[in-house]
């Protein structure tokens, strides 16, 4: 007679075991592409804010005067304490350097972008530089500066074989 056992065969554990590896590398795939996602519209807005703040520094030039400068100067603002370990001396006292709040970026007709409690842009109307409070990790760095951001992606694009 023959004897009749049960358990799962090493044909069942290994497909089960093929299913969870499966599973698994799709889930961390999903986490990557979603952490990309959220630092593309992060540089996204970046972006968004430049060019307003061209625009704004344009007419700054041309009219001779701050006045039209949106947001709060740096050494005025509540939020500073935010870019303390960012910026650099000479940026904190040249003057062209502020910080927008929710509301200024709605002045600038960027209501769509929201900021949390840690979050902050800061502006340099000279340079039109764009800096972010939080940063987004590169290659096991913070970068903070938009000019950073968008050399480095560049350098990215270069190495994945795309053109200039």
């Amino acid at each position: 007679m023959w004897k009749t056992e049960k358990g799962i065969t090493l044909v069942a554990l290994g497909i089960t075991v093929m299913v969870m590896i499966i599973l698994l590398g799709a889930s961390m795939g999903t986490s990557n592409i979603i952490k990309t996602t959220q630092n593309q519209k992060i540089i996204t807005n970046m972006v968004l804010i430049q060019n307003q703040i061209r625009i704004i520094s344009d007419k700054a030039d041309f009219y001779g005067s701050n006045s039209y400068y949106v947001g709060t100067p740096y050494a005025q603002s509540s939020e500073k304490t935010k870019f303390e370990n960012i910026l650099t001396q000479l940026e904190k006292t040249q003057g062209y350097l502020y910080i927008l709040s929710q509301t200024d970026l709605a002045t600038l007709g960027l209501s769509s972008i929201l900021l949390s409690e840690t979050e902050a842009y800061a502006v340099n109307y000279k340079t039109l530089e764009v800096i972010y409070s939080v940063g987004i990790e590169s290659d096991g760095e913070i970068l903070h500066r938009l000019s950073e951001l968008g050399r480095r992606n560049t350098k990215r694009y270069i190495k994945l074989g795309g053109k200039e």
